[in-house]
């Protein structure tokens, strides 16, 4: 992937929690690197707890209260940044970088209308626009974004709106400044799969025909496996892979990419009413991981070296974080079967 074509581009993205009264802050974010270009669907995959959210976070610049972030390189647009002050977040932040949450609700306001909350959107990211072009380019991105009835929709307030309906308007409000980048933050989860599909297919489109780039952020390999391009596998607050969306459902090569495709509900499993897969144990907090690769308790293919305080240094020019991907161990098992 050439450099120069990329959208975000960040090497060895470290992030950090301040612990009062113990000598080590608490190292969240180990060592990430990501890269989008222009017009590419990223998914981010992980369970719960292993660092999605608070790595987007950090690129929308806001991390949470005693907590920071160091970087090698951080380069948005071909820009080079060596630290980010409130100033440059705030150029960023819903102009040219927007997010949509889990729960929508908490993102709108529910004491103000749909039409007010875009005025202010306008008034602060599009102030070219007159009070008329204002309200007839709310109603256009609710219907961009299929909204029924768009103009009288205008004069609702979001407890009166379904969750599927929530989302869409939240999509319109971040697609009212064109940002270039959207960060969408397991944003089908509370949705009924009807829905959730529809918000998918949204996303997707608008992705296209805005060339917007999208980091999706989801727990679910099979809701991302439809429309993303490129697909980061994250654990412990590392990625542990990271290949295209095709490479990765086909052949995983990381342990834990293969655990969580595993997972998955098959058909058959379904028809026969199957006890479905599970992988043991959890996700390790952030300040208690062990020595030397983070899944190794829970890994089947585990050896002695995987505990090994040389670990990092062992990996540390691998695409894939694991000393024994599973392509290798195929190929060793197949050398042997001939």
């Amino acid at each position: 992937m050439s450099r120069e074509s990329l959208l975000l581009d960040i090497k060895d993205l470290n992030i950090f929690f301040k612990n009062k009264g113990h000598k080590k802050d608490t190292h969240a974010i180990r060592g990430l690197d990501l890269s989008l270009k222009e017009g590419e669907i990223l998914g981010i995959v992980g369970e719960s707890g292993c660092g999605k959210s608070l790595t987007n976070l950090c690129i929308m610049g806001l991390l949470p209260d005693q907590s920071y972030a160091t970087w090698e390189q951080f380069n948005w647009r071909g820009n080079q940044y060596s630290e980010f002050k409130e100033k440059t977040w705030r150029g960023l932040r819903g102009s040219e970088i927007g997010m949509i949450f889990q729960n929508p609700m908490s993102s709108l306001n529910p004491t103000l209308s749909l039409e007010y909350q875009f005025e202010e959107i306008f008034k602060l990211h599009r102030k070219d626009l007159s009070k008329s072009q204002r309200k007839a380019e709310a109603i256009s991105l609710l219907e961009r974004v299929g909204i029924t009835q768009a103009e009288k929709r205008l004069k609702s307030y979001p407890f009166e709106l379904s969750g599927g309906m929530a989302q869409r308007v939240m999509i319109a409000t971040v697609m009212a400044t064109s940002p270039r980048l959207l960060i969408a933050d397991e944003p089908t989860t509370a949705l009924d799969v009807t829905i959730q599909n529809q918000v998918l297919d949204l996303i997707k489109d608008l992705s296209q025909e805005n060339k917007m780039s999208v980091i999706f952020v989801t727990h679910d390999l099979a809701v991302v496996s439809h429309m993303a391009d490129r697909i980061n596998v994250m654990y412990a607050g590392e990625i542990v892979e990271s290949a295209s969306c095709s490479t990765l459902i086909q052949n995983p090569s990381h342990p834990y990419a293969h655990a969580l495709l595993n997972s998955l509900p098959t058909e058959e499993a379904i028809i026969h009413k199957a006890q479905l897969k599970s992988i043991p144990g959890q996700v390790p907090s952030f300040n208690q991981r062990p020595e030397g690769c983070s899944f190794a308790p829970r890994c089947p293919y585990q050896k002695e070296d995987c505990k090994s305080s040389e670990f990092e240094q062992m990996v540390k020019h691998k695409k894939t974080r694991c000393l024994y991907p599973l392509n290798s161990l195929q190929s060793k098992a197949g050398a042997l079967h001939e």
